[in-house]
């Protein structure tokens, strides 16, 4: 019976993705994953500090990437300014696990100061 090939129901098509879309992909869903643990650090601190932890650890996984050697000069730059950014997210959330671990017990309101203050940096 019929599927088609290629396994996946879709008629065989392979949607096929450069190395360079692929990682500047999850460059990009590291800044979903930041976004959504900073939004629900209050209601799931494990949840951030999980989050933190996982972007710390792709973080360094991708500065060992050696750009400059495999890549055009458009991607190494949109490469380097993406990581910039997901640094800023780094410590934007590492400030929030910091904030409830050490501050949200002796004050309720520190987590939303914390962030309030990190949406003044970032339009800076």
């Amino acid at each position: 019976g019929g599927g088609g090939g290629g396994g996946g129901g879709g008629g065989g098509r392979l949607l096929h993705v450069t190395l360079g879309d692929y990682v500047l992909g999850v460059l990009d869903l590291t800044g979903e994953v930041m976004r959504y643990a900073t939004q629900n650090a209050n209601a799931a601190p494990a949840v951030a500090e999980r989050a933190c932890a996982f972007l710390r650890g792709v973080y360094e996984q991708l500065v060992a990437l050696p750009v400059a050697d495999k890549c055009d000069r458009r991607f190494a730059k949109e490469f380097d300014a993406k990581l910039r950014v997901m640094l800023t997210s780094c410590k934007k959330l590492e400030r929030v696990v910091f904030t409830l671990r050490v501050r949200g017990a002796e004050h309720p309101f520190a987590l939303q100061h914390a962030l309030s203050h990190d949406a003044d940096d970032d339009d800076a």
